[in-house]
């Protein structure tokens, strides 16, 4: 687990939610000094982290950023530790899925959802039964994707963070896609033009006119299924 992004994100929501390390522990009962302990580099128990997730006003996806492994249970007691692979992770008698995170205006390199085998940039926590409302399809074929640009405002920010279904990779139905355009993802609204047989790209931001593009013209990564985080 990076300690140091763990760290950044306690810094950023105590910054938002005005309080100190002192009173954040104290909300989510804790000892006074949990936060600094984990300044000193001794890895947080998972119960830590999700009491300090809840005294933040966020889920314990949040703050819990390893990387799991098939079927994995992480007791209370657990420190948090570096895992292979990515499937389900149980924490308090609660499923949740592992769902890579990557970064869309990284266009190779680790993190890039373009790569043949991409590599997540860490692993976003879902609730496994909610996750089941939204999609049936399994998390290794999920992804959560942040949005680069202002092309999709007001539906979508720069910065936001998006869930993407990676089997959904034709334009079968209007929706918002990932669309592998050179090198570059994008994040736009499709809609079919049966008229002309062709795919209207549309953004949600006036600023940029429409385009329309053959099926052959366009690779789709898959289809966004939700707005997982805001940009703070």
């Amino acid at each position: 687990m990076s300690l140091s992004l763990l760290l950044r994100r306690i810094d950023t929501l105590l910054k938002a939610k005005g309080l100190s390390e002192r009173r954040a522990c104290q909300n989510a009962n804790l000892g006074v000094d949990a936060i600094r302990t984990i300044r000193r580099g001794h890895e947080p128990k998972i119960s830590t982290l999700v009491a300090l997730a809840d005294a933040l006003g966020v889920g314990p996806d949040h703050l819990i950023v390893p990387v799991m492994g098939e079927g994995r249970t992480l007791e209370p007691g657990q420190a948090v530790q570096d895992l292979t692979g990515a499937s389900l992770v149980e924490i308090n008698d609660t499923e949740y899925a592992a769902i890579g995170r990557f970064d869309a205006q990284l266009s190779a390199g680790p993190g890039s959802l373009l790569e043949h085998e991409p590599e997540p940039l860490g692993y976003h926590l879902i609730e496994a039964q909610w996750l089941g409302a939204v999609t049936r399809t399994a998390p290794e074929h999920m992804a959560v994707v942040r949005v680069a640009g202002d092309s999709m405002e007001t539906t979508l920010f720069d910065g936001d963070w998006v869930l993407l279904d990676r089997l959904q990779t034709r334009a079968s139905r209007e929706g918002i896609y990932g669309l592998r355009v050179g090198f570059d993802l994008w994040v736009k609204r499709l809609t079919l033009d049966l008229e002309q047989r062709k795919i209207l790209v549309l953004s949600d931001n006036p600023a940029y006119p429409p385009q329309r593009l053959t099926e052959e013209d366009l690779q789709i990564v898959g289809r966004v299924c939700w707005i997982v985080a805001r940009k703070v």
